[in-house]
């Protein structure tokens, strides 16, 4: 059998009831990985004993299982990439599942050393079944300058990227003082750096969990604003960053409000939209100051 040379990242945190899914999903591969890292990250429902159940069902895949304190999934992910060993590391979620094609068709646009890194659409399913294709490739361009399109929209999801494990151990890995949004931050970073591509298809099976790191909307939103503050002087540097900041400052209080909404919590939802404007002026004045330090 001809293995990938490709190490795949999996944190997992009481997946008890999802790890198998996952981990059957990568066995599917047409091109499957040559090592799989499994990071439980401090479970109690016995994730590791469900993830090395699964090992006969993987073949010549490597399988490794590490337990550790729970420390989070950026983390879990940095541990997971110590252990890695392979030329190229992709992500995937104990949640989530790959469709068969997802590696072989990710390494197909990775075959220009320049790109750092690859991701592709989302197939989301919700929790009564139903399914729907999350065009994230269209959001890639932005203005020409797919760093701010980036910027202003998380459209990179973590289980869809396959990437080049020299360059995100050289951009420093995920940070893990970040409890949401630590994905985005890397995947930033990794874009200063040099290219990376989103391409059409979904490849890649997301499974709304409500009690997920996303269900918490408003560490999400404060740990977005922190990357946001993060990454400012780059796209300050760039033409139209001042207009991306605005926008994606903006777009971090409507999400927080539609997520608000959706899990039925309507005052919520409506002091998110309230919080915009002194929002933007918070952004507007760091942007000032910004710019006075350059």
């Amino acid at each position: 059998m001809i293995l990938a040379d490709v190490s795949v990242i999996m944190p997992a945190f009481n997946n008890a009831g999802t790890i198998a899914r996952a981990l059957d999903s990568v066995a599917a591969q047409t091109l499957p990985p040559r090592q799989l890292v499994v990071v439980d990250d401090g479970s109690a429902d016995g994730t590791a004993a469900a993830a090395e159940a699964r090992r006969p069902y993987l073949g010549a895949i490597e399988l490794l299982v590490v337990r550790q304190a729970n420390q989070g999934a950026g983390a879990a992910r940095n541990r997971a990439l110590t252990a890695a060993t392979s030329t190229f590391v992709a992500f995937l979620d104990a949640d989530d599942e790959w469709l068969p094609d997802k590696i072989r068709i990710s390494l197909d646009h990775l075959t220009d050393p320049e790109v750092l890194f690859v991701s592709h659409d989302v197939l989301v399913r919700d929790c009564d079944g139903r399914e729907a294709v999350r065009d994230c490739a269209r959001h890639f361009v932005w203005d020409g300058d797919p760093f701010l399109a980036l910027s202003v929209r998380g459209f990179v999801g973590t289980s869809t990227v396959v990437a080049r494990r020299q360059a995100v151990l050289d951009a420093g890995g995920f940070e893990p003082s970040l409890r949401a949004a630590q994905d985005h931050d890397l995947w930033l970073r990794l874009a200063e750096r040099g290219r990376f591509m989103v391409f059409s298809g979904a490849l890649m099976r997301y499974h709304i969990n409500p009690g997920g790191i996303t269900a918490n909307v408003a560490q999400r939103r404060r740990c977005s604003y922190a990357v946001l503050r993060r990454h400012l002087p780059a796209m300050l540097a760039r033409p139209g960053g001042w207009r991306a900041a605005l926008l994606r400052g903006a777009i971090l209080h409507v999400e927080a409000a539609a997520a608000f909404r959706q899990q039925g919590r309507p005052m919520a939802a409506l002091g998110e939209l309230f919080r915009i404007i002194p929002a933007l002026a918070l952004v507007l004045l760091r942007l000032a100051t910004t710019r006075a330090g350059q």
